[in-house]
């Protein structure tokens, strides 16, 4: 697998001289892989190739290039919920990439990144019953349909996993987020945002309010299991108490 570093900096939002550490901050984004097409030398056979001109945002796009740039990320996990956290999260990750990499000399133009879900291909048990949830209440934006509705609704979640058809396990895996100049500089901010919104964090925990007092956690259960602070946050995700190192 191909994996490209892109490093740019912006302004230190809300910046103030005696109080801010500095008045930029670096970004760093760690592409799996950034591809170059030639319209004219592209097999039609490509996977990615069939999925992009199946999508008429990005056949609008390409009416008057010759050449552009793809993003491709694999995400280790299921297909999020749209609104969801995680959705929003990937799509601003890859509007950033797009950004990171328009600021390199040779970079053409980026149309698009495809984000690839890698656990939409091999389903545990656990995963299925969440699809079956979010298909019950219409909470995917890929439903399935015909056999796979029916395997799937049907299915009684004690006894073996159906076997969904491939081609809809594809789907499901492949998302695609076009590089529009709004979405980018949303994402951007977005940015600035966490970015401002920490290094406030760290002035207030310097001028001594202390750990509790400084920072304002958001619980989701993967972050507090990786986060140092757990045995004595006060705000950990499922509500559990601290606990002793």
């Amino acid at each position: 697998m191909l994996r490209y570093v892109l490093k740019g900096i912006r302004d230190m939002p809300h910046y103030q001289k005696d109080k801010s550490r500095s008045n930029y901050y670096g970004v760093t984004g760690i592409v799996d892989v950034l591809s170059s097409v030639q319209l004219k030398g592209a097999t039609p056979d490509n996977l990615i190739i069939k999925y992009l001109h199946n999508n008429p945002e990005f056949k609008k796009k390409i009416e008057n290039l010759d050449s552009y740039e793809i993003i491709v990320d694999y995400k280790g996990m299921n297909r999020p919920i749209p609104g969801s956290p995680h959705w929003l999260h990937h799509q601003w990750q890859v509007q950033t990439y797009a950004w990171l990499r328009s600021l390199q000399p040779d970079a053409k133009p980026v149309l698009v990144g495809i984000l690839f879900y890698l656990n939409e291909l091999e389903r545990f048990r656990k995963d299925l019953e969440e699809l079956k949830s979010e298909v019950k209440n219409n909470k995917t934006d890929i439903m399935p349909t015909g056999e796979d509705l029916e395997l799937l609704l049907n299915w009684k979640t004690r006894t073996t996993p159906p076997a969904l058809s491939e081609s809809y396990q594809n789907l499901r895996s492949v998302r695609i987020i076009p590089i529009e100049d709004d979405s980018l500089q949303e994402s951007l901010q977005a940015f600035d945002s966490v970015v401002g919104d920490i290094e406030s964090n760290i002035n207030r925990e310097i001028a001594g309010c202390g750990i509790q007092n400084s920072w304002t956690p958001e619980p989701e259960r993967r972050t507090c299991d990786a986060c140092d602070f757990r045995t004595f946050c006060s705000n950990p995700a499922g509500g559990s108490k601290p606990t002793v190192p």
